[in-house]
Formats: structure tokens, C-alpha cells, sequence
């Protein structure tokens, strides 16, 4: 009797689940598990839409007001997909945004019903585009070359290089992890073959977010790139290396933070000056850790010393210039900001988007002279002037307080 009941209950469930689905005038989400998930994908043969969000994430706040309540929009998803919001950073959302290598906010995972990725996309998107967005999805469901195709051939045990190599530019496609496949590839080409420009530009450009064999074997072997090929794989190192600290950093790993920043370091011939200074803010971060006082002045002084000299008239008109942007679609009629949560706020806000940059940067480094250096150090008198200026640019209580006791540290 239990069970019949029990079944009872599962058929009425998919039964109230079908209907919603039919009759919302929105994306209706499925409730439940992961695994739960998956079989109501297989028993009604559609494929999964899965929409990674924050609490904090404007555009995702957007997509919930604007677009998913949208009849139209629901009536393609609905009909075409299980839908499932995953909050990144609490419970089962943060080992599902690791295992599909989420990195921005929204982000929009398309899954076969066997859980195989089809495609990724991300950001705020209108009604039409992101209607389009699912009717494309949902035509490469069975394309040759699709990421379940690669999947199965791999399951039956494929390890040919030519396979491997298509594989990772297919998973890099959708933005997840390579480090086993690349592992594989190296080897299972020769080490003459592995050790040449062509090859190593492969590796770099589908290094993805995950440590591999790759990255060591690239990092010995910068001397065999010119400079052109040096700068196209910084780019993707950099972020791959980056993604390393700032995990080892979260998980209080000092050896591994300084392993990644070393790491780093062989790469700065080959930056530009956003990338280097981006590198010493991540200096500015682990010498600050470690109590370093004269490698957090030489980081942190490269960093401030650049931003006190953008002139007042800049700073305003690249506010403009950023405010004029992003409310063009707004004041031509193109969008309605009224539907936007917080938008009156977030409009302030922008209009000091440039600035809010600068003092963030100032912020930091003065705030890390302010917990490092002892009182006597003459460089705090240089972090009370940046702290000045980032109150100055973005007046609030942090950049007060900050002011405030840095003077009282050096006792002025």
C-alpha cells in the first residue's frame, strides 16, 4: 500500500510539473535535487537549462524581473527544457558551478538530458535574443560534433591525439576544465613534437582554470616563442594562474599563492601595463599576508604612484564617458530602466564608475602600508595621501575611517 502511494505521489508531482510548465506565463524552475533533475530531463526527453546566479549579481536580478516571467520566453523554454537555478554560492551550487568552471555572473549552462554540456552563455540578454538563444540550443542537441558526441568517444576509449586535441578545443568552447585531457594529449605526443611554438600556443590557449601538466611545460619553454606568440598566450596564463592564487589565497595556502605568483612573474616581459599592474595588485595582497614590508612598498608604490597622476579632468570625463553607455539603451527607449530592481541607486553609482576604480586601487594599497608598516616607516605618510585622494574621489565610511587611522598610526 505504501509504495502505491509513494507512486501516487511521484505521478501526481510530474503530473502538477507539466502543468506549470504548460500554463506559466514565465520559465517555470524545477524544484528539487540534481539527480532529480536529470530524471525528469530523461522522462519527458528535453534538454536542461541550468541559470547560475548570485544573490549579488545585477544582471542576474535583471533576468529574473525582466526576462524569465516573459510568456514568450517561457513558452520556448518551457516547451524545449527542464529549467533549474543554481545559486552558486550556497549548498549544491558550489560544487556545480566547479564542476562546470563558472566564472561570471549569470551564466547559462545548456545540458543534454544525459547531463553533457551543449552550449554556454552569459550575461543579461533581451526577451528576443535570449528566445533565439534556446531555439539554437535546442537545434545542436544532435550535431556530430557536439560535446556528447566527443564524450562518448572518449567513454569507449579513444586516446588518439588528433581526438584529444579536438576534444579540449571542444570542451574550451564551453569554458570548462582541460587538465586531464591535456595531460593525456602531452602524453601522447613524442617529446620533440610536444617541445615546439605551435604546440605550446595550443596548450596555452586551452589551459582553462585547471592545473595540468601544461602549464610547467609552457612556463620552461617560453624561449622557444617570439614575441608575438608570447602575447597571445600570456593572456590565457595569466588568467589560469591568477584563478590559482586567488583559490590557494581563499583556502589560506601561502606555498601555493607564491608558487602561482612566481609563476606569474615569468610572464611579465610579455604584459602590457594593465596586466602588470594587476600582477602587483596581487602582490600588494600576499606581502601584505606575509608581513613583507619592503616587497609590498615596491608593489604597492608601482600601483598608487600611477593613479595619483590621472588629472581630475579625466577622471570626470571617462565617468561621462561610462554613464553616457551604459544609459543610452535606457534614454533612447530600448529598455525600461523602471523594471530594473535597485536601478535608481546603481545610476548614482555609475556616474562615479571611473573614480570608484582609482580609490578602490588607492584604497588598497593604503590600507595595506596601514596594517604592515610600523609606525616610524616614512612611506605611511605617502599612504595617508592616497587614502586622502580615494576619499576625495568616492567619500564614504571606509575611506574615512582609512584616513583617519592612518593619521593616528603615524600620530599627526
Amino acid at each position: 500500500m505504501k509504495r502505491i502511494f509513494f507512486i501516487f505521489l511521484l505521478v501526481a508531482s510530474s503530473i502538477n510539473y507539466l502543468n506549470a510548465a504548460t500554463f506559466s506565463t514565465g520559465i517555470v524552475f524545477f524544484k528539487g535535487d540534481w539527480k532529480g533533475l536529470l530524471n525528469e530531463a530523461k522522462k519527458q526527453h528535453k534538454l536542461i537549462f541550468l541559470d547560475f546566479y548570485t544573490d549579488w549579481c545585477a544582471p542576474c536580478k535583471r533576468m529574473d524581473a525582466e526576462i524569465f516571467p516573459d510568456k514568450n520566453v517561457g513558452a520556448v523554454y518551457n516547451q524545449l527544457f527542464v529549467s533549474y537555478k543554481v545559486n552558486a554560492e550556497k549548498g549544491n551550487g558550489i560544487e556545480l558551478a566547479k564542476k562546470f568552471s563558472i566564472k561570471a555572473y549569470p551564466t547559462w549552462i545548456f545540458l543534454d538530458e544525459t547531463g553533457s554540456v551543449i552550449f554556454r552563455a552569459d550575461d543579461y540578454m533581451s526577451a528576443v535574443k535570449f528566445i533565439d538563444l534556446g531555439k539554437r540550443v535546442a537545434t545542436q542537441k544532435n550535431a556530430v560534433n557536439s560535446l556528447a558526441h566527443f564524450e562518448k568517444e572518449f567513454e569507449k576509449g579513444n586516446r588518439e591525439s588528433g581526438f584529444l586535441k579536438s576534444y579540449i578545443i571542444k570542451r574550451s568552447s564551453m569554458k570548462l576544465k582541460n587538465s586531464e585531457l591535456l595531460n593525456l594529449y602531452i602524453n601522447s605526443l613524442p617529446d620533440d613534437q610536444i617541445k615546439t611554438a605551435d604546440e605550446l600556443v595550443f596548450l596555452a590557449k586551452n589551459i582553462g582554470y585547471g592545473n595540468s601538466d601544461a602549464v610547467k611545460l609552457i612556463l620552461s619553454n617560453l624561449k622557444l616563442l617570439n614575441e608575438n606568440q608570447l602575447k597571445e598566450i600570456t593572456r590565457p596564463m595569466i588568467a589560469m594562474l591568477t584563478n590559482e592564487f586567488a583559490e590557494a589565497r581563499k583556502e589560506k595556502k601561502l606555498v601555493e599563492e607564491e608558487n602561482a605568483l612566481q609563476n606569474i612573474e615569468l610572464l611579465v616581459p610579455s604584459m602590457n601595463e594593465e596586466q602588470v599592474n594587476n600582477v602587483n595588485r596581487y602582490k600588494v595582497l600576499f606581502y601584505t599576508e606575509r608581513k613583507d614590508s619592503e616587497k609590498l612598498k615596491v608593489a604597492g608604490s608601482s600601483i598608487a604612484s600611477k593613479l595619483m597622476l590621472i588629472p581630475d579632468d579625466l577622471i570626470n570625463r571617462k565617468n561621462q564617458e561610462f554613464y553616457d553607455e551604459v544609459m543610452a539603451p535606457f534614454l533612447s527607449g530600448k529598455e525600461d530602466s523602471t523594471k530594473i530592481p535597485g536601478f535608481s541607486e546603481e545610476s548614482k553609482r555609475m556616474k562615479k564608475n571611473f573614480a570608484a576604480g582609482i580609490a578602490s586601487g588607492l584604497y588598497m594599497v593604503a590600507e595595506a602600508y596601514y596594517k604592515t608598516l610600523e609606525p616610524t616607516d616614512r612611506a605611511l605618510n605617502d599612504s595617508l595621501l592616497w587614502a586622502e585622494r580615494a576619499h576625495a574621489l568616492t567619500p564614504n565610511e571606509a575611506t574615512l575611517k582609512l584616513r583617519e587611522n592612518i593619521k593616528a598610526k603615524i600620530g599627526s
